[in-house]
């Protein structure tokens, strides 16, 4: 409040004006890990689904006269080298579509990181005469998308910089310096075909960058508003499949080959996504601790990239593989043991089959009590004391319990082995029913797969039996009479493979002109995929 009496009075005075032209360098082309972050931060997809799009262009579609097209070279790739002749084409066709104001006096080129593996050049276009238009009508939306991204990408990293008009301004009043920046377009260059993701930490920056008002060091400035706002230091934010990748090459873990197959394990059972953000699971924080404690050395960072560079020198023949063996197995036997009876607690729980004392372990799905006398006795029990549901088993009628599994928490029938029935856990909320049983003609009930896939089971289950991934019509198809199918799109088709029967759903003018009117040629694992019906439903166990 003090501060704001003491600025309330005075006069804001200019008291320093600095103008530059600023320019700004076209990225280099992609390399795996940029690809993978420029695909997560613009596209939304997951690295594992960045490089298995990235696989179909790089082998390529059959075509419907018999020809085989593939679109970009190998992704795995540390480098940013282009040959001679792609970057000869890539000026050439800035030259004709931009102008020869676009390219650059010089070629661009770009410096590999030390320790890369130059045996592939970068990420790019195969030919550059396939553009986003033309391959549009070959690719699904997906594939699509990638494909101009990687192609807007390569043709940058060979445009002239872009410059800008940059001013900073400094105003003062009572011994209170505010300052002002801000920038104005003066040559697009590169950015007139691709535009870098801005990163959320910078996202206020670019937002307050603006045109300033031609102002000169001493002239006077009228107070137009004042608000006082008090801001703290926030924590870190999470990784994102974008982030992470980055923080992996950064530090040297893993490689361009390897990059997605980790996030795909951190996704299986150590995170689970908010949005884009990936949170640790409570199974994540036990096997951390358990990994530090008994695994200091290997849990380094350090050691990390200091392994992959001696797998490095031995694969070029400068280290004998026996010596980094040597150097490298007995301190890791030893932690192996120790590791092995980590968390091993002595409880005064007593064995029900033979008596003696039970231990306390850790397993896969959390706590559970052993026998000491093992191998005589091979008791083992979940510390977890059971939860009773109120769902009964749909065959012989007792009230299911709450078990956790691979996949998470799932139902099971108290009498197993006799009764083997297991169940998805019911969602909190009551699912919103749709579409209409083919069978009997009840409602459809929206369900999660094991590998977290929606499909449609009848409501009438057990009765009933009746499912399909995507949501019956209730009607028969006209020409096979198998069961009618709506996918997400909304497109009515024949849920028979071999039946071509299909309704697509009436486009608005802008939807019809976004449409591309070939065939997809690229198969997609997308809601337009329909399996054969199924006579008996998925359970999650």
């Amino acid at each position: 409040e003090r501060v704001l009496k003491e600025l309330e009075g005075g006069e804001y005075v200019v008291s320093k004006v600095k103008k530059t032209v600023a320019k700004s360098h076209a990225p280099a082309p992609f390399t795996t890990s940029s690809m993978q972050q420029d695909a997560s931060n613009k596209l939304g997809f997951s690295s594992p689904e960045t490089m298995s799009l990235a696989q179909h262009l790089y082998e390529g579609i059959a075509t419907e006269n018999g020809d085989h097209i593939a679109f970009i070279t190998y992704m795995r790739t540390d480098s940013v080298r282009v040959s001679q002749e792609a970057q000869a084409a890539a000026l050439a066709r800035i030259r004709e579509v931009y102008g020869p104001e676009y390219a650059p006096e010089k070629p661009n080129f770009y410096a590999t990181k030390k320790g890369a593996q130059d045996a592939h050049e970068a990420v790019r276009p195969i030919d550059l005469e396939m553009t986003p238009e033309k391959a549009k009508g070959l690719l699904d939306r997906k594939h699509y998308a990638l494909y101009k991204l990687i192609y807007e990408r390569f043709l940058a990293s060979q445009m002239a910089e872009a410059r800008y008009n940059s001013a900073q301004m400094e105003i003062e009043n009572s011994g209170y310096i505010f300052r002002a920046s801000g920038r104005v377009l003066l040559f697009a260059g590169y950015t007139k075909v691709y535009q870098e993701a801005v990163k959320k930490e910078d996202e206020d920056e670019i937002s307050s960058s603006k045109l300033l008002p031609d102002l000169s060091e001493g002239e006077k400035v009228d107070l137009l508003s004042m608000q006082k706002e008090q801001k703290f230091t926030k924590p870190p934010l999470r990784y994102t499949d974008a982030s992470l990748v980055k923080a992996m090459e950064e530090k040297g873990i893993g490689r361009p080959s390897t990059y997605a197959t980790i996030i795909a394990k951190l996704n299986q059972k150590y995170v689970k996504k908010e949005g884009k953000y990936m949170v640790p699971t409570p199974v994540a924080y036990d096997v951390v601790d358990m990994l530090v404690k008994c695994f200091r050395d290997i849990m380094d960072v350090g050691f990390t990239a200091g392994m992959e560079t001696k797998l490095d020198d031995i694969e070029e023949g400068g280290v004998d593989w026996h010596r980094v063996i040597a150097d490298f197995y007995p301190g890791f036997e030893k932690n192996l043991r120790d590791a092995s009876s980590y968390g091993d607690e002595m409880t005064d729980i007593v064995c029900q089959k033979c008596g003696h004392f039970m231990i306390r372990r850790m397993g896969k799905y959390g706590k559970y009590l052993a026998c000491s006398n093992y191998p005589e006795c091979r008791n083992i029990v979940s510390e977890a004391q059971e939860e009773i549901s109120a769902v009964r088993c749909p065959k012989c009628g007792e009230n299911m319990i709450v078990k956790n599994g691979r996949f998470g928490k799932f139902l099971a029938c108290p009498n197993y082995p006799e009764c083997k029935t297991t169940l998805s856990m019911p969602s909190e909320e009551e699912p919103e029913l749709v579409g209409k049983c083919p069978e009997c003609g009840a409602p459809m009930t929206p369900r999660k797969s094991k590998k977290g896939k929606t499909y449609y089971s009848c409501s009438n289950y057990p009765e009933c039996k009746f499912m399909s991934w995507d949501i019956p019509t209730g009607d028969r198809c006209p020409e096979c009479g198998q069961p009618l199918v709506k996918t997400a799109r909304g497109t009515v088709k024949c849920s028979n493979k071999e039946c071509s029967y299909k309704i697509k759903p009436e486009k608005t003018e802008k939807e019809a002109g976004k449409a591309s009117s070939a065939s997809r040629n690229v198969p997609a694992d997308g809601p337009d995929d329909v399996p054969p019906l199924m006579d008996e439903p998925y359970y999650d166990e």
